[in-house]
């Protein structure tokens, strides 16, 4: 077997062969601006990426915003046929904040993630927001070729219903603290046995040295990988139309990353801006030429 197809397999397994759940849309993370600073956005979550990091956190945003998210991940690793998107849209209406958003995660054409989530977030005081997400979301494969008791039942997708909760506290110009519980439900997604999502708890603070600057740390916890540490920082310029990110986490003995991205941002009348995430992940346990790429935008109205 060539290499080049052992590395397609092996990216299969890692993201979510039949025998665990410990798929993309679990811990994969989402985002351009999150992604780069490291994944620490837990105690941030000030925009439309906040439904999938900290769902109280779109309480803060205040306006209307449309997000769209393309990933090219592993670039190097040849005929590695990986893609992943994101979409979402946050609308405040009479003091309560709603979200939609999707995600998309597939692989080689042979397996895919999709998850459907809707958030709802209030403020119960000017520095305190709460939130949750109520979230359908799956897997199927395309079993042509797989040889694997697995699908004798002749299924190949399997869907659930399960949600999120979170919190986020915000002391302007100082600092914010946020969490989040996720899967709550703990859905099962087994195709061939009871395999159930993992509960997830994390928490994040926020540290803004300026009204420009923001230091950022997560603490994450998952049965399955025990603790995740996340870290990342991100300054604005030119009042704020362009920023600079950068940011490091360790996700398990197989996951350490380290992230850069950048934005930039133009206003095209009193409420109208669009703006540009992009963010580059070097992945230090893959060797070789191996870079994630992503691309968001944004348009606030």
């Amino acid at each position: 077997m060539k290499t080049k197809n052992i590395l397609k397999i092996l990216l299969i397994l890692a993201f979510g062969f039949p025998v665990r759940t410990s798929a993309a849309f679990l811990d994969y993370g989402w985002g351009a601006r999150p992604t780069g600073m490291g994944g620490a956005f837990t105690a941030v979550a000030d925009d439309a990426n906040a439904p999938l990091w900290n769902p109280a956190g779109i309480g803060r945003i205040g306006a209307r915003e449309i997000m769209f998210m393309t990933g090219v991940p592993y670039m190097g690793l040849e005929n590695v046929d990986i893609s992943f998107n994101f979409a979402s849209i946050v609308v405040p209406l009479n003091g309560n904040i709603f979200g939609l958003s999707w995600t998309s995660f597939s692989s080689s054409y042979q397996y895919s993630e999709n998850a459907f989530n809707f958030t709802y977030s209030r403020p119960l005081t000017e520095s305190f927001f709460i939130g949750g997400n109520i979230k359908y979301l799956g897997h199927s494969y395309l079993i042509a070729g797989f040889d694997d008791p697995v699908f004798d039942s002749g299924e190949s997708s399997k869907y659930g219903i399960d949600a999120d909760v979170g919190f986020l506290f915000c002391m302007p110009n100082k600092f914010c603290i946020g969490g989040t519980i996720k899967n709550i439900i703990e859905a099962d997604l087994g195709l061939y046995d009871v395999d159930r999502l993992n509960k997830e708890v994390r928490a994040g603070i926020a540290y803004f040295p300026r009204d420009n600057i923001t230091i950022a740390v997560d603490v994450d916890y998952k049965e399955i990988t025990w603790i995740e540490i996340y870290g990342g920082a991100e300054a604005w310029f030119m009042n704020r139309k362009a920023a600079l990110r950068a940011g490091t986490n360790y996700r398990n003995k197989k996951i350490h990353e380290i992230t850069a991205g950048a934005t930039l941002r133009q206003m095209l009348g009193d409420k109208l801006s669009i703006k540009a995430d992009y963010c580059v992940v070097f992945p230090l346990t893959i060797i070789g030429n191996n870079l994630t790429h992503r691309l968001a935008l944004t348009m606030g109205f």
